[in-house]
């Protein structure tokens, strides 16, 4: 395989990557002020995995 194959190849993956952590990011904002919380969470936890996301998705940005 050449290098833009590979490179192509290597974007796909990241943004596949970025998506799914956005996508779970966006599941945790709304519960980092508001909404019900269920199973013992606090809004702390959610604030730590939205936290947490970012710092996967710059991380997945920095790999371009």
């Amino acid at each position: 395989m050449d290098e833009d194959k590979i490179n192509k190849l290597r974007a796909k993956k990241i943004d596949r990557a970025m998506m799914l952590a956005i996508s779970s990011l966006k599941s945790h904002l709304y519960y980092t002020h508001d909404g019900e919380l269920a199973r013992g969470e606090d809004y702390e936890f959610h604030k730590r995995c939205v936290k947490e996301y970012c710092e996967l998705i710059k991380l997945l940005g920095d790999l371009y």
